[in-house]
């Protein structure tokens, strides 16, 4: 077994020791490796959710090679049409969301994958995109697109102060071992009238109360933090942030579809008719005909991914 909870860690944002317990010995339900033990508690005194984790433990071996979200053109092509064009939109919806307050510029996305979302950008030609990934498998197949992609993390790759216009995190920001340094790092790369977003797990989501240990939002071992609006509004305010917007009316659907995914790998022979029921799900036709469903939970802001959008506060403030 590998296990992954020991007395650790102050909380972050506020420094904190005490904490209540949320779940022990949680498995990988992604990899279906139930060797893992994660465990995660919640900060009494400002409700962050964290990993309680071994430090010597290193994290990539959690990051396999045929790890999801490492997407190739390959996958992409062998969709089927409503696949294809769903996933498209995706893309194109994220692209739409950052022109809406910068039109063009340098953009860094960090964790950028195989950088599909910076291949979208770059076709614009109105962007100087630049990509930071410490997955080398993942980053291989983005510079064979001809993408300027760092294989390394963020505080590794010195970039200038104020030089980007833009900088994006897709579900990423739960996965990094200090939010607060990666976060204080991109106030420094930033121009002040940059735009920073964030999408990530929405702890206050109905998804999470529904599936509790099981939802997608946990992922153990990989996400060592979970946010709500209140905690990550804390930590951006500690690092020189405001959030100047954000929704929950995003990939409601196809994260809804990874916790049932993840219930029913936690016990296939009990939940074997589930299986049959989310073969159905998947396909594209229910995601549409559930859309209304799903648009109006991420409306009441109860979606279970949380997507914000930042900019320096005393930016904003010596305008005033």
């Amino acid at each position: 077994m590998v296990g992954l909870s020991k007395e650790n860690t102050q909380c972050i944002i506020c420094g904190s020791s005490d904490y209540d317990t949320l779940y022990t010995s949680l498995p990988d339900y992604l990899m279906n490796d139930f060797s893992i033990q994660a465990s995660y508690v919640r900060c009494k005194v400002c409700g962050l959710i964290y990993q309680k984790r071994d430090d010597s433990i290193d994290l990539s071996v959690f990051y396999p090679n045929d790890y999801e979200p490492y997407i190739t053109e390959d996958y992409i092509n062998n969709l089927s049409r409503p696949q294809r064009f769903l996933f498209h939109y995706g893309i194109q919806k994220r692209k739409r969301l950052v022109e809406k307050f910068k039109a063009s510029g340098n953009i860094l996305d960090i964790g950028c994958s195989t950088g599909i979302f910076l291949l979208e950008m770059q076709k614009t030609n109105k962007w100087n995109c630049f990509g930071v990934e410490p997955n080398a498998y993942a980053a291989s197949i983005g510079r064979d697109l001809d993408l300027r992609i760092y294989n390394s993390k963020l505080e590794e790759t010195s970039f200038p102060e104020a030089y980007f216009d833009v900088v994006t995190m897709w579900d990423v920001l739960e996965h990094v071992i200090n939010p607060k340094n990666i976060i204080s790092e991109i106030n420094r790369i930033l121009r002040d009238d940059g735009v920073l977003v964030v999408r990530l797990p929405n702890y206050d989501s109905l998804d999470a109360k529904l599936f509790g240990q099981f939802w997608a939002g946990f992922d153990p071992p990989r996400h060592l933090f979970v946010f709500n609006h209140s905690t990550l509004s804390n930590l951006f305010r500690q690092c020189g942030f405001e959030i100047i917007y954000k929704t929950t009316n995003v990939g409601a659907f196809p994260t809804f579809l990874l916790s049932f995914r993840f219930l029913i790998t936690s016990n296939p022979q009990k939940f074997h008719l589930l299986g049959y029921l989310y073969h159905y799900l998947s396909k594209p036709i229910f995601r549409v005909i559930l859309s209304p469903l799903f648009f109006m939970i991420g409306f009441l802001s109860l979606g279970p991914s949380l997507v914000v959008v930042a900019k320096k506060a005393y930016d904003r403030n010596s305008k005033n």
